[in-house]
């Protein structure tokens, strides 16, 4: 039932942090911060450190977004949320302050929250370049997730390659966009 759970707020808050409108992205941030704590727990429960270690870096990375979209206006609202994340970042730093990470787990934990960070920054040439650089990162993901047998964080990990994927098609679809990517010139 978890795994449902973590599915579908990862995917509806990838799915929206990969359009090019800041309206639906918007609302990206709520969903990838409302599914966090699930995220977290579930990682905690089955004792997977280093997803536990990428769960906090996309909490961080959705925390962005709900600043920029949410938070500019409302100075109390702000130091709430601002307090939060940051009770929720340090109770999961202290549950793997004497944990095993891998390199790989870090890797992951980088690209990941990486790309959705820059899905969440008001700049189109790196939300342009947040689809390649979690797509970047799936095939660590994929590796992980068949080391461990997790069928639910396989499916998951599935659908944000779709989702990824999507994402890269939206933001290179156009021929002006292949060449700026490999620096391409027309030679008449």
């Amino acid at each position: 039932m978890i795994d449902i759970v973590i599915i579908f707020f990862i995917s509806a808050a990838l799915f929206l942090s990969i359009q090019p409108s800041d309206k639906i992205r918007a609302y990206a941030s709520i969903i990838g911060l409302l599914g966090q704590p699930v995220c977290i727990y579930a990682m905690h429960t089955a004792e997977e450190w280093g997803m536990l270690a990428v769960s906090i870096a996309c909490t961080a990375s959705w925390s962005v977004g709900f600043k920029r979209y949410w938070l500019s206006k409302s100075f109390i609202l702000r130091s709430l949320v601002q307090a939060i994340m940051g009770f929720v970042i340090l109770i999961s730093i202290n549950l793997l302050m004497h944990k095993t990470i891998s390199t790989l787990d870090y890797l992951i934990a980088i690209l990941a929250g990486g790309a959705i960070l820059l899905t969440q920054i008001p700049s189109p040439v790196a939300q342009r370049y947040a689809p390649l650089l979690g797509l970047s990162g799936q095939p660590f993901c994929f590796y992980a997730m068949f080391v461990s047998g997790e069928i639910g964080m396989f499916i998951v990990t599935l659908i944000t390659t779709l989702l990824w994927g999507w994402g890269a098609f939206i933001h290179w679809k156009s021929n002006e966009n292949i060449r700026f990517l490999f620096n391409l010139s027309d030679h008449k």
